[in-house]
């Protein structure tokens, strides 16, 4: 019988597989197509799901970087709260592709005291995708939370790359419009 732990190391390396385009590793052994095979086990963590929490948070201490980035993106699918606090944690993984993938987790699954660790990225993550990405979370958690976020969007404004500015901008427009609505 496969451990828990087996079954969910194993859709996590084939994810990875999956994202790095080795398709031909997968034909070998399916008949679906590679983006089929992808969203099955994708669904089939999401289907564990509050089973696999615990397998998902252990996960995100492998030294590989692309299991650490599977677990959180599958953590954020299965929207586990129970992780918030090991999520924040991967906030500070010297891999960027592991703090893009917190920062997308975390505005899914965050609340208010996710804000300020986020806002620090936003700040001074030297990776641009982590950068752009958190106007992004932001604005997500702060429509969850009811919290105000615009101090953080406002100084993004500033940030030398014109797309983190452009999120910055699109972020505060879904707040202003949000405060019309309301």
């Amino acid at each position: 019988m496969v451990s828990l732990w087996d079954e969910v190391r194993m859709h996590l390396e084939y994810l990875v597989i999956k994202r790095q385009g080795l398709d031909e590793a997968v034909a070998e052994f399916s008949t679906r197509s590679p983006e089929a095979e992808y969203e099955a086990a994708a669904k089939e963590l999401k289907f564990l799901g509050r089973r696999a929490q615990t397998p998902l948070i252990y996960a995100l201490g492998d030294t590989e970087a692309a299991i650490r980035v599977e677990a959180l993106l599958a953590l954020g699918r299965i929207g586990s709260q129970k992780a918030v606090e090991t999520v924040i944690r991967c906030l500070d993984d010297s891999d960027g592709n592991v703090r893009l993938a917190a920062v997308q987790t975390l505005g899914v699954t965050g609340g208010a005291d996710v804000i300020v660790p986020i806002g620090q990225l936003l700040r001074n993550d030297p990776d641009l995708q982590v950068r752009a990405a958190a106007p992004h979370a932001m604005v997500a958690i702060a429509r969850r939370a009811g919290i105000d976020v615009r101090t953080y969007l406002t100084e993004a404004l500033a940030d030398p790359h014109p797309w983190v500015q452009q999120n910055a901008r699109d972020a505060l427009k879904i707040l202003q419009d949000d405060t019309k609505i309301n």
